[in-house]
């Protein structure tokens, strides 16, 4: 479970810096996104790979509450957290919607399902317009809130997933805590803001179409 986090923690990340290019305008997202379109049979395979690493995920994380709740022959009278955290004690109900939210996101931008009009948009020298896409897409105040709503979740679930995984290696004393843990919070905060920049920046019209429209 710690593996096929870090894992995953890694790709939040790189997705995140892939997608924040659209700062940089129309003509380097799209070419971004061309590069990536135009991998093939890696992309499809990098994929499945990303498909397979959240499936072991969920799945270890499943084995495990059940092993820690079959473990309870009685259950407390009183609860009482002394160690866990808010975010340690949602990690089950974090995770379940950030899994929908995934499957939402596919939906979205990779399988054009939502917002159908606005997927597939041709550039004149060919390809697709990935950049008015996003725009237009989170131009809707709904879809924009979706977004970040789910971020504010997935920044909750890392802020504790990374200390976890820290711990599994035996790195998390009592020394070492304090420091760990804010450094884990800092991560779940760049995530956040970075990844949720660009719907709000497409909101507040701070990104938006060229006058000219899609780009050669």
């Amino acid at each position: 479970m710690a593996v096929t986090g870090l894992l995953l923690i890694g790709f939040v990340v790189v997705h995140m810096l892939g997608n924040l290019q659209i700062f940089q305008g129309q003509e380097k997202l799209n070419g971004y996104a061309y590069m990536l379109q135009h991998l093939g049979p890696v992309l499809w395979g990098f994929r499945l790979g990303l498909l397979a690493l959240l499936t072991i995920h969920i799945l270890s994380a499943a084995f495990l509450y059940v092993e820690n709740q079959s473990s309870r022959i009685n259950t407390y009278t009183i609860v009482s957290y002394k160690e866990a955290d808010l975010p340690a004690r949602t990690m089950m109900i974090s995770g379940i919607v950030i899994t929908a939210f995934v499957f939402y996101h596919i939906l979205h931008f990779t399988l054009g399902v939502v917002q159908p009009q606005y997927y597939h948009l041709p550039l004149p020298a060919g390809g697709y317009d990935v950049y008015s896409m996003m725009v237009l897409g989170y131009k809707n105040v709904w879809v924009s809130a979706i977004y970040v709503a789910s971020m504010a979740l997935l920044c909750f679930h890392l802020a504790h997933a990374f200390q976890s995984f820290l711990q599994t290696l035996g790195l998390n004393n009592t020394d070492t805590k304090p420091l760990l843990k804010r450094v884990s919070v800092a991560l779940s905060i760049v995530v956040f803001i970075g990844n949720c920049s660009i719907p709000v920046s497409c909101l507040l019209g701070l990104i938006s179409i060229p006058s000219g429209g899609v780009t050669p």
